[in-house]
């Protein structure tokens, strides 16, 4: 029968006192109240035929609890009755659930009810919504009766009822009450004695249960009448089902029921385990079935394991090919079960316990229980292993700090579990932003689970490194280390072809007070270094030089025990082609007795050039005072050299001492570049990508006024034509004889790389040196190789220093 302990009209006396209309003045926008009326049905669904009560243990409608969630799940509250809900509480718009509940669906026995109700609910703005629903039973009642035949004959006996994933209830011989078990397959176990003493426990009934639903399962032997001991199981007629019989002979009974051993722990002893734990407890059941293996049951209660897809009750002899896969997956090591069955079989959860995480405000007690039935339809007692986890303590502390330059430290780590050196792993953030390992290479126990762990592979010169440890599926705090030490930096301007600039930046002060006695050296292949020279400039950067050109070098600055490292690239220590003055940088070119010379040889790329293609650029007589070469080939220091001369030229030019005309006179140059035209500037420069420290030549001059003087210049340009070093002289009679000039080039800091080099020899820069009166004129009636001719500069050996 069906009973409603007016729990709606309660409800809504409950509600009077708050305001029940549709509209209401609000307080804030965007909200609206709710009005819930419950109801509580305590009827259970039984068989007509069953004469006794069949209703639920009687609750009132204030022992439910009330849980409003809205949808998105940004809101939950809880009320431990409807008393306790405030109809003037306001809700954000919106659609929300609310529940009625009593128990935990997951709580079996007697006397425990489960009772659930929900609706959906819809706030509006400024509305009170109405909010009915009923609270049912959702749990199954099972009850177990037995005739009087049954109790007649049987010395002792006792029931057990289980549903698939769930606890084991006892019905002892005297127990009239239902118990409450969660919906789904059930099954009744019964224990029984004979008056000869013989016991057998033998799987009486399964079947399904559902929620609502009240069932009663009639045991009786011989349906009454005398004979040979036979269990006859009567199912209500609810479950449509035809009544078992069980043979309990006594060469049935002969047979030994199955016998489950539990091995690697002690019954009724809950085993406690860290998260992550490897091999630390070994648990396992071992099953012997001397009537054979039917089927070995095992339930399993475990909030971890059930969210990895792990089975809350499976028949082990009965797995599909894909849940034995499954279980594999998850460690558990099956051995008898998983093919050719007998009466013997082993199942090992060592490997299982590993993979039971720590659920933070769950239940971290797993259960395994394990029940065999042998083709007698025996049952073993049900054997249970508890295993707790307890959760991982894993934070990690600074030891010493590191030094920059070193791919090696240590720190303190805090960890509850046995074998940190092998469980744990040490990670550093790399520079996506995701961690990498490093290696463990030492491992001392100080005391209370705190450990000394030496690593390595941590980057060495970045000048702070982040770590964290990690075990299974946990990771420690992140912890971020500022090294001691320095580093060392350079750019690519301030690498020259010998030379480069080293900047340091220093980590700590110490390091800081000690910085004059760093020690550089370089290497090219990283492992083998030389010590090079240094100087240490006012802003505390470092000037090494000594380095092999054109060479990519590994630099290691060395202050104390910390080591800093770079890499830098060297230019080339390049030289000007044609350099020495000996080959190339001329041809002749035949004339009526004389040659005229150009700037390079048939052939060669162009480096060279001269003003010859001017004071050679207009015919008259055939005399070399009126078309010469103001550059030519001479005798040098060692072979030929360069003579660049102030010369006379032009068509109509005469040889006559003091009378002599002469149209044009220019002073002879050898640069680098072309002749761009007559009476034009030529275009200068040579493209070049090193910068030298200096330009070094040897030279001397003659001139017909003592007072007369030639000029050397040389100019280093980057890609935008700005001048980054340069330098230049005048040459006078003064070096009569051959003297070795050197020209020093200063770059600033930062100084951008050299695109463009000049270098320009003149045989005149006097003010007046280019006119005919510092010209030695040729006599009157001179041969046709007589050359008017003013200052002479002789240039040799031209040399670049690094």
């Amino acid at each position: 029968m069906k009973l409603i302990y007016g729990v709606l009209s309660t409800a809504m006396l409950l509600a009077i006192n708050s305001s029940c209309s549709d509209d209401y003045n609000p307080s804030e926008g965007s909200s609206g109240k709710i009005n819930p009326l419950l109801e509580l049905d305590t009827e259970a669904i039984t068989s007509r035929s069953q004469t006794q009560s069949r209703d639920a243990a009687t609750i009132s409608v204030n022992d439910l609890k009330l849980r409003l969630t809205s949808t998105d799940g940004s809101f939950s509250k809880e009320w431990s009755s409807i008393s306790e809900f405030d109809n003037n509480e306001l809700f954000k718009v919106g659609t929300y659930t609310l529940e009625a509940i009593y128990g935990s669906i997951e709580e079996e026995g007697f006397e425990m009810p489960y009772y659930y109700g929900s609706t959906q609910v819809i706030v509006k703005e400024n509305k009170v919504t109405q909010a009915s629903l009923s609270a049912e039973l959702a749990n199954s009642m099972v009850s177990i009766a037995t005739t009087e035949a049954f109790q007649s004959y049987f010395t002792t006996y006792s029931f057990q009822a289980h549903s698939e994933g769930g606890d084991f209830l006892n019905f002892t011989s005297t127990e009239n009450r239902p118990g409450y078990l969660r919906p789904g397959k059930v099954t009744v176990t019964a224990d029984v004695t004979k008056p000869n003493g013989q016991t057998a426990s033998v799987e009486a009934a399964v079947f399904v249960a559902e929620p609502k639903h009240h069932y009663t399962i009639t045991i009786d032997v011989n349906n009454g009448e005398a004979g040979s001991a036979q269990l006859v199981i009567t199912y209500d007629d609810l479950l449509d089902q035809e009544d078992v019989y069980i043979d309990l002979s006594d060469d049935i009974l002969s047979y030994p029921a199955p016998v489950v051993v539990a091995q690697g722990f002690e019954i009724g002893t809950t085993l406690s385990v860290i998260e992550g734990d490897k091999g630390i407890v070994t648990p396992s059941f071992f099953i012997n079935a001397e009537g054979g293996i039917s089927s070995v049951v095992m339930t399993t209660q475990s909030s971890s394991l059930i969210e990895q897809g792990w089975y809350n009750e499976i028949d082990l002899a009965a797995a599909t090919p894909a849940q034995q896969s499954k279980l594999k997956s998850l460690g558990l090591d099956v051995k008898g079960l998983f093919g050719n069955i007998d009466r013997m079989a082993q199942i090992d959860f060592t490997n299982v316990i590993p993979l039971i995480k720590y659920l933070e405000g769950g239940n971290n007690t797993s259960t395994f229980t394990i029940v065999v039935k042998d083709k007698y339809n025996k049952v073993s007692e049900p054997i249970s292993l508890s295993i707790f986890v307890d959760p991982i303590l894993l934070t990690i502390e600074e030891d010493v700090t590191p030094n920059i330059g070193s791919s090696t430290m240590s720190l303190i780590v805090n960890y509850n579990g046995d074998d940190l050196a092998n469980d744990v792993t040490i990670q550093y953030k790399n520079v996506r932003g995701t961690w990498d390992n490093t290696n463990i290479t030492n491992v001392t126990n100080l005391s209370n689970n705190r450990y000394k762990v030496e690593i390595d592979g941590i980057p060495a010169n970045d000048t702070t490194v982040t770590l964290r440890a990690a075990v299974s599926s946990k990771e420690s705090n992140e912890l971020v280390i500022s090294k001691n030490g320095f580093t060392i930096s350079a750019t690519a301007n301030d690498s020259f072809a010998t030379r480069a600039r080293i900047v340091p930046t220093y980590l700590d002060d110490e390091t800081k007070a000690n910085a004059s006695s760093v020690i550089y050296s370089v290497s090219e292949d990283g492992d083998s270094y030389t010590t090079v020279n240094h100087t240490i400039e006012s802003d505390g950067s470092a000037w090494i030089s000594g380095l092999p050109s054109g060479k990519n070098l590994f630099v290691k600055a060395v202050i104390d025990d910390k080591i800093a490292n770079t890499e830098i690239t060297t230019e080339v220590a390049a030289q000007i082609p044609d350099s020495d003055m000996n080959d190339n940088w001329w041809r002749a070119r035949g004339g009526n007795n004389w040659d005229f010379y150009y700037a390079y040889a048939e052939g060669t790329p162009q480096v060279w050039d001269t003003m010859n293609e001017e004071t050679t650029s207009e015919k008259g007589v055939g005399a070399a005072y009126v078309t010469t070469s103001g550059t030519k080939p001479a005798t040098g220091v060692n072979g030929q050299c360069a003579l660049i001369r102030t010369v006379g030229w032009g068509a109509g030019n005469t040889a006559g001492g003091s009378i002599s005309i002469v149209y044009n006179t220019t002073a002879g140059q050898l640069y680098l570049g072309k002749f761009n035209g007559v009476g034009a500037t030529p275009n200068y420069g040579y493209a070049f990508s090193s910068r030298p420290s200096s330009i070094k030549f040897n030279t001397k001059y003659a001139a017909y006024k003592s007072d007369d003087f030639g000029s050397a210049e040389i100019r280093v340009l980057d890609a935008s034509g700005n001048v980054l070093a340069s330098n230049s002289t005048n040459i006078g009679t003064d070096k009569s004889d051959w003297t070795e000039i050197t020209l020093p080039l200063s770059y600033p800091a930062n100084a951008a790389k050299a695109a463009t080099i000049i270098v320009i020899f003149k045989s005149t820069a006097h003010s007046n040196g280019a006119t005919k009166n510092y010209l030695k004129l040729p006599a009157f009636a001179a041969n046709s190789k007589t050359e008017s001719v003013g200052g002479q500069l002789y240039i040799d050996d031209i040399m670049l220093n690094y």
